[in-house]
């Protein structure tokens, strides 16, 4: 009837809803840690690597040394708490790049081996599926860790011809008697993925026997895709004040682009303290990364992978078409796992973690510009 539907169609709603706000809020405190707290630590990295370059006193170095290794172990632990909120990647990449991320993420931590395959058509449209197949996931990858026994469980996303979506998790284990699911103590378990999926109008199948392994599958409809948009902070020239430089020598130019402000004086800092560098330019996003590109024509740019507005990897690819001369460095606090292989696709000639050691990136960027350089 009519009023049946209507009621259908509203549970629907007040599901998704119920999703979206526990979401907003894992997000909102997931991004805390990743736009504000990651980044004031590999700020405080940025500072110690200076220091640690203007100094010779033994007992200097070595609390220096100690104090890189406790803003690292932080770093680390700020990234694993932020991934199991609400990795960044999901929102950044989307649904098949989150769930590769998920599967390494839970054979590093677990010694479990995932093995996903991303089908086609597979990314949904509507943001509450996207989080929901993603928190499904996890919860089914962690019930095989906890419950199944199994060494490797197999994690497969494709898109169906009825416009649905379906996600599957199955493992070899030790499996259940699947009439005898109940509503789990806590967390997000599979009577929790049940009752989210009817409301979305999706369902979900559950095939286990004693001694033969589980598999769980989730069927949901794709929906259509919401705009967001967003406003990034200004860009701003940028003027090399470190004293005493030598004029004469030739300097590899830079352009920095990074929304974080503490990440781009940082990272500038640590560029000027060389005498063979020169931070020409500073911006906070795609757009303003290649409006100074081209009138600044930079020997080498390095390019934070996420960004408002237009991001690192659709930028870099633009400036590959435009200045197939500019030699762009990926830099994220993604992994190289997670963000690499896009960044050079996109024409990055290297990609590193910002949580990686200062003297790296350092010598990236002077390999760059000699690449440039044989290319003129």
């Amino acid at each position: 009837t009519a009023e049946a539907t209507q009621r259908a169609a509203q549970l629907q709603a007040l599901a998704a809803e119920l999703t979206n706000a526990e979401e907003r809020e894992r997000r909102r405190l997931a991004q805390i840690l990743h736009d504000h707290l990651q980044q004031f630590l590999v700020g405080a990295r940025m500072r110690a690597a200076i220091v640690s370059r203007r100094t010779t006193d033994p007992n200097v170095l070595r609390e220096v040394s100690l104090l890189d290794d406790l803003l690292h172990q932080a770093i680390q632990e700020s990234r694993s708490l932020t991934a199991q909120l609400s990795p960044p990647i999901l929102y950044d990449a989307g649904l098949g790049p989150a769930l590769e991320w998920l599967g390494r993420w839970i054979e590093e931590k677990y010694d479990l081996k995932v093995v996903v395959d991303l089908g086609v058509n597979a990314e949904p449209d509507r943001p509450e599926v996207r989080t929901l197949l993603f928190q499904a996931a996890r919860e089914l990858l962690l019930n095989v860790v906890k419950h199944s026994g199994a060494q490797r469980a197999h994690l497969r996303l494709c898109g169906t011809d009825s416009r649905l979506i379906e996600l599957s998790v199955k493992d070899q284990g030790r499996g259940f008697v699947a009439d005898t699911a109940t509503p789990s103590s806590g967390g997000f378990g599979l009577f929790s993925i049940r009752q989210r999926l009817d409301l979305l109008g999706g369902s979900v199948k559950i095939e286990s026997q004693p001694g033969k392994g589980t598999s769980v599958t989730l069927l949901v409809p794709c929906g259509q895709a919401p705009v967001v948009s967003s406003s990034p902070s200004p860009a701003r020239p940028a003027r090399d004040q470190r004293p005493g430089r030598n004029e004469s020598q030739p300097r590899i130019r830079v352009l920095l682009v990074d929304d974080q402000q503490i990440l781009r004086e940082g990272l500038g800092a640590l560029l000027r303290d060389h005498p063979d560098f020169d931070v020409v330019g500073e911006a906070a996003d795609g757009e303003q990364a290649l409006h100074l590109a081209r009138s600044l024509r930079p020997d080498v740019i390095v390019m934070d992978a996420s960004m408002p507005r237009l991001n690192g990897v659709e930028s870099t690819r633009r400036l590959s078409r435009e200045m197939p001369d500019a030699r762009v460095i990926g830099l994220s606090m993604y992994s190289e796992d997670d963000m690499g292989a896009a960044m050079r696709e996109a024409g990055a000639v290297a990609y590193l973690s910002k949580d990686g050691p200062v003297e790296r990136l350092i010598a990236e960027i002077r390999r760059a510009a000699a690449l440039q350089r044989v290319s003129q």
